[in-house]
């Protein structure tokens, strides 16, 4: 101690030092901004308001979405589209809510997180139940005897799906009847040089390269016209009828818009309507149609298809929920969508189903058997 701190009154006690140390740190909180655990609270709550809204509001959607094929108008196509997207990715929504709902359970929000949770069981159960669900395997156990139809559909992402390994499954599986998508002309020839000698009955209606090409080991008994596109997707979709076991089974490749362009958006309900109505005309025939749908038949954009009778093969025999794209980059390892179906109805009973390898293409080949039902 000095004389002059004596004098000027400057010494300071421990004491002294602690309390201006704990002023300093009150000043120094209430300077620097924070945000209050109530608020916080608040926001993560309004996050699971908009989770269960979000849930709810993609389930009553498709439910009450009508399609009006006869329609031209853009905003009516992107509403569709919206709830196309719905149906579509379900699965994964729900699988998402369920993490979400789990994650409100444990922050204590009992009721939300319930309802929620109710949620993520409704948009994800099916596609959980397909994937548990049991598989028709009387085919593989060899219990078929009668007579068997076998068709392959693959699109082939404008011809860059690898032909030899394509050609490995068509030898492996030996198909009668193949459809094809997106063929491009230029590559058209290499296809026809490898497989056209099992399968010389042949019908190519055009070359665009969206274009599909029906291919059969057997001979057609008749080929009606193709099913003509139109304006915002020309696209024909080739037709050709065979015999099988004793009468005719008309085969179609089936190649249906993509929702990936404001034409196509307003194109794909059109010709979904276009090909039930080509169904419909067909009543009592046997028909099998197999392609790149673009959208599970499930979809109120399918509605039409399916009222026309037409049944999906593989929930008659397939198992799992049967995805097909996408089959490139690393998405391939997340849950897929089945964009690629064989459907069919009149006389035929399918015995099995399958997604078979990928060949480089972004979609996954899909095979069918079907039997005699009379």
């Amino acid at each position: 101690m000095t004389t002059g701190e004596l004098a000027a009154g400057t010494l300071r006690t421990p004491a002294d030092s602690a309390g201006v140390t704990a002023m300093a740190q009150a000043e120094h909180h209430r300077s620097v901004p924070h945000f209050p655990a109530r608020a916080l609270r608040a926001v993560f709550r309004s996050g699971l308001v908009l989770a269960a809204f979000a849930g709810l509001l993609a389930l009553v959607a498709p439910a009450v979405w009508r399609v009006d094929p006869a329609s031209d108008s853009v905003p009516r196509a992107l509403l569709g589209f919206g709830v196309l997207l719905c149906e579509v990715f379900a699965f994964h929504g729900g699988l998402a809510l369920g993490v979400v709902g789990s994650v409100a359970l444990l922050a204590r929000n009992r009721r939300l997180g319930a309802i929620i949770l109710a949620l993520a069981g409704v948009h994800a159960g099916p596609g959980l139940v397909a994937m548990l669900g049991p598989q028709d395997k009387a085919f593989a156990r060899g219990e078929i005897s009668d007579p068997t139809l076998t068709v392959l559909s693959h699109n082939l992402l404008y011809s860059r799906a690898g032909l030899d390994t394509l050609g490995a499954i068509i030898q492996r599986e030996q198909p009668d009847a193949i459809m094809l998508q997106e063929v491009v002309g230029d590559r058209a020839g290499e296809i026809l040089h490898r497989f056209g000698e099992a399968y010389p009955h042949i019908v190519w209606p055009n070359t665009h390269r969206w274009g599909g090409m029906l291919l059969s080991r057997h001979p057609f008994v008749e080929v009606p016209d193709a099913l003509s596109g139109q304006d915002g997707w020309r696209i024909d979709q080739p037709v050709g009828t065979i015999a099988f076991d004793g009468a005719p089974v008309t085969l179609m490749g089936v190649h249906l818009p993509a929702p990936n362009r404001l034409r196509q958006l307003v194109a794909g309900p059109q010709m979904s309507e276009r090909l039930a109505q080509w169904v419909k005309e067909r009543e009592g025939e046997s028909l099998v149609l197999a392609g790149d749908f673009n959208a599970p038949l499930t979809t109120t954009r399918m509605t039409m298809l399916r009222e026309a009778g037409l049944m999906r093969a593989h929930e008659a025999a397939g198992a799992g929920r049967g995805a097909t794209w996408p089959a490139r980059t690393p998405l391939r390892h997340a849950p897929g969508i089945r964009l690629d179906q064989v459907a069919f109805k009149g006389g035929l009973r399918c015995v099995e189903s399958r997604v078979l390898d990928a060949t480089g293409s972004d979609h996954r080949p899909v095979l069918a058997r079907f039997v005699r039902t009379d």
